[in-house]
C-alpha cells in the first residue's frame, strides 16, 4: 500500500489544482452572429480536427484577436507611432514587438534620437551583425564624450 500513497497524493494535488483552477477561471459567454457559409466552415473544421466547436471557436478568436492587435500595431508603427506606442497597441512589449516586426520585415528605428541608438542595438542583436553592434557602440560612446 504504502507504493501507491505517493501515487494517491499525486493524484489528490491534481485534483485540487484543477478544481482550483476550475474556480478561480470564470469563463464570460460572448455571443457572436455567423453568417450560415461561416458556420458552415467551422463545423466542417470542427469534424475534421475532432474539436467541439466552442474549443475550436475559442482558440481561434484569441488566436485572431492577437494577429489583429499585432497587424493594428504594426500599422501604427508605421504610421509614425512611437515603438513603444505601437508594441503597446499590438499588445507586447516593445522588445518583443520590435522583433516581430523584423521578422515580418518592417523597417525600424524611431524618428526620435534617443531611442534611435536603442532600437538599432536590438536590431544587431537579433539579427546578430557584430559591425551594426560595434558601430552603435562607438556612436553612443562618442555621444558620453568616452574615448574609443
Amino acid at each position: 500500500m504504502r507504493a501507491e500513497e505517493p501515487l494517491a497524493r499525486s493524484a489528490d494535488a491534481i485534483s485540487i489544482c484543477q478544481t482550483l483552477y476550475f474556480v478561480t477561471m470564470k469563463a464570460i459567454a460572448k455571443t457572436v452572429r455567423y453568417t450560415e457559409d461561416e458556420i458552415r466552415e467551422i463545423r466542417e473544421y470542427a469534424e475534421l480536427t475532432g474539436e467541439q466547436e466552442a474549443v475550436l471557436l475559442e482558440r481561434a478568436s484569441i488566436r485572431g484577436l492577437r494577429e489583429e492587435r499585432l497587424e493594428r500595431g504594426l500599422m501604427a508603427y508605421l504610421g509614425g507611432a512611437s515603438s513603444s506606442e505601437a508594441a503597446h497597441v499590438a499588445g507586447l512589449d516593445r522588445h518583443t514587438f520590435l522583433n516581430v516586426a523584423l521578422e515580418r520585415g518592417v523597417a525600424i528605428g524611431d524618428d526620435d534620437p534617443a531611442t534611435l541608438l536603442r532600437d538599432l542595438a536590438q536590431a544587431a542583436e537579433v539579427l546578430g551583425d557584430d559591425r551594426l553592434a560595434d558601430a552603435v557602440t562607438m556612436v553612443t560612446r562618442s555621444k558620453l564624450g568616452e574615448v574609443t
